[in-house]
């Protein structure tokens, strides 16, 4: 009796909610219970496309609301249907500004770390692409799954213009090695690490019966070898933009610390004012900020933004 007792206060639905309800208190109950709720939802129109503004217009019955952070993408009150993938592509508000926070402009060197299923490798490939439909600058798509990078490589040739989607590189490292692939070779590295994704675990009843405490720190071991290879990939004067959709501060505040402990004498925090409209709706952490869905109805989503020095 005693041994089942114990096995299932370090496993499960139990032990994931000790834990959590540990890091947030009394918040937790009301967070659990958003994670559960339909996500939020944002939609980019493919800027080589045609009358899809005025087709989004048309399905939502009223005009649409471009972000202030990326004109190409629109707010949601709900889901719409009736587009393509080449055409659209849906994801979470916070998403969008994880890739605004990257600040890619034309002619820049780019890294997307890990970069399934795509939909910010997409947002940084618009920015580079130019009137002409050819890539102005140079981006790397990295995806160590062979599977997800096949379909990584599909939205890239749906998406963008023929020419500009011939240039971008996919690729299949290890991106924990990138460091010593190509150091200090980018201008921009977006690291949207592999990790924890509670809300997808709630959604997953063996996921949930499966989880234990050891998750999140296991996870975590990976992102700081995945975010330490960011830095050292991004040249001197760069911007490195780590982010993930986990809860545990051991993924986004502990990680980005140990971080910046390692790499100290090449790496700070970037400061961002709080008024930049990026960071509407997030709280501030220790070393970035955070979307949660029972406060902002976005996320959840973590993000701190590094500068190489």
């Amino acid at each position: 009796m005693m041994g089942k007792k114990r096995a299932t206060a370090v496993s499960g639905d139990v032990a994931f909610d000790a834990y959590y309800a540990a890091l947030f208190g009394e918040r937790w109950p009301a967070l659990r219970a958003a994670l559960s709720e339909p996500p939020s939802h944002a939609v980019r129109l493919n800027p080589s496309r045609e009358g899809l503004i005025e087709r989004l217009a048309q399905a939502l019955e009223r005009p649409p609301v471009a972000m202030a952070y990326d004109r190409t993408c629109y707010a949601l009150d709900r889901v719409v249907a009736g587009f393509a993938s080449d055409e659209a592509w849906f994801l979470d508000p916070a998403s969008v500004r994880v890739a605004a926070l990257l600040d890619v402009m034309p002619g820049q060197r780019v890294l997307d770390l890990c970069a399934a299923p795509g939909g910010k490798g997409l947002a940084l490939a618009d920015r580079l692409v130019g009137e002409d439909g050819a890539l102005d600058g140079e981006l790397t798509l990295n995806e160590l799954s062979d599977g997800r990078r096949g379909r990584l490589r599909r939205a890239v040739n749906g998406w963008l213009p023929g020419v500009a989607a011939a240039a971008v590189r996919v690729t299949g490292h290890d991106g924990s090695r990138w460091g010593l692939v190509a150091p200090a070779s980018y201008d921009r590295v977006l690291l949207d690490a592999p990790c924890s994704s509670e809300a997808h675990v709630l959604a997953d009843a063996s996921a949930l019966a499966q989880w234990t405490p050891a998750r999140p720190r296991q996870l975590a071991m990976r992102q700081l070898a995945l975010l330490c290879a960011a830095i050292d990939a991004c040249a001197s004067g760069g911007r490195v933009v780590y982010a993930t959709c986990a809860l545990a501060g051991v993924e986004n505040d502990g990680g980005v610390g140990r971080a910046l402990a390692k790499r100290r004498d090449v790496v700070v925090r970037e400061t961002i004012g709080d008024d930049d409209l990026r960071l509407q709706g997030g709280e501030a952490t220790g070393f970035g900020w955070r979307w949660l869905p029972d406060v902002s109805d976005e996320g959840p989503m973590a993000v701190a933004v590094l500068l190489k020095l």
